[in-house]
């Protein structure tokens, strides 16, 4: 468990919400043996080879670019993955370097915007959710119950099976849950929705969130959500902090999240063969 953050202030909150994500997509950097994972940590950024062919398995992170070497290390990553002939994605927010980082991918490499605010809740101040009838939500401790939850997670974001079957369990190790827990969602006694808390720099992620799309409409996403919140409360933390998409926008709001910061996740493409 990383030091919590006390009493902190809106710019550490602002680093934390980033910083999160940087550790989160870490968790397994120091344990690619025998996974198909590659990792690749230089100076001015890190990056995740899923060595998959779609965006969400590729990710570039922690960028700190000097301007004198800005155009060097784009081409450099962009080549990484152009000769493996998969997309990736890169993350910017507000510890990203240069700060315009975003406007040049998108001008001139052509760079895809998508807009993932950075939201925080204090965990003093959560509200109570409704309890649905015939939904019950457990801990995942074993490797059947991660099988599981990893199959959930699959089908709640339309992610093709046959391509991503294995990242997730590969990424996640669930024999190590000391940095993390992942919650699973049954209704109606079938496994329906799933949610993940990673705790580290000082605050506790909430990520993962998804629900399969015949349980969607009745809140299970939010009480999901709210599952570990209390989890995180429970380990003392202050503050809870997340990347929302446009979808989950207005569900956290009402939870009593907040904006902090603007985050963006950018993905490229290879050039498709005429």
């Amino acid at each position: 468990m990383t030091n919590i953050l006390r009493n902190p202030s809106l710019d550490q909150i602002k680093q934390a919400v980033e910083l999160n994500m940087h550790d989160f997509f870490s968790i397994k950097e120091k344990e690619v043996e025998g996974s198909s994972i590659n990792f690749i940590k230089t100076e001015n950024y890190s990056l995740l080879d899923g060595n998959l062919p779609f965006t969400i398995a590729n990710m570039v992170y922690h960028t700190k670019i000097p301007s004198d070497m800005l155009e060097e290390k784009i081409e450099e990553i962009i080549s990484y993955f152009e000769s493996r002939n998969h997309p990736f994605f890169l993350m910017t927010g507000s510890i990203t370097k240069p700060e315009n980082l975003a406007e040049i991918l998108s001008s001139k490499y052509n760079f895809r915007q998508n807009p993932m605010p950075g939201m925080y809740i204090e965990l003093s101040k959560i509200k109570e959710v409704k309890e649905i009838e015939k939904l019950k939500i457990v801990k995942v401790t074993k490797k059947e119950q991660f099988d599981i939850w990893n199959d959930i997670l699959i089908e709640s974001f339309s992610f093709p099976k046959d391509i991503m079957e294995n990242f997730f369990l590969d990424f996640l190790d669930h024999k190590d849950v000391s940095n993390y827990n992942a919650f699973l969602g049954y209704y109606q006694e079938k496994p329906a929705a799933v949610s993940l808390v990673c705790y580290n720099s000082g605050v506790a992620g909430i990520y993962c969130v998804g629900t399969i799309e015949e349980a969607r409409g009745k809140g299970i996403g939010t009480v999901l959500t709210h599952t570990a919140l209390v989890d995180a409360k429970k380990r003392g933390y202050e503050i809870a902090i997340l990347q929302s998409s446009e979808m989950g926008y207005g569900v956290y709001e009402k939870m009593g999240f907040k904006e902090v910061c603007k985050m963006l996740s950018l993905s490229w493409n290879p050039k498709k063969e005429e």
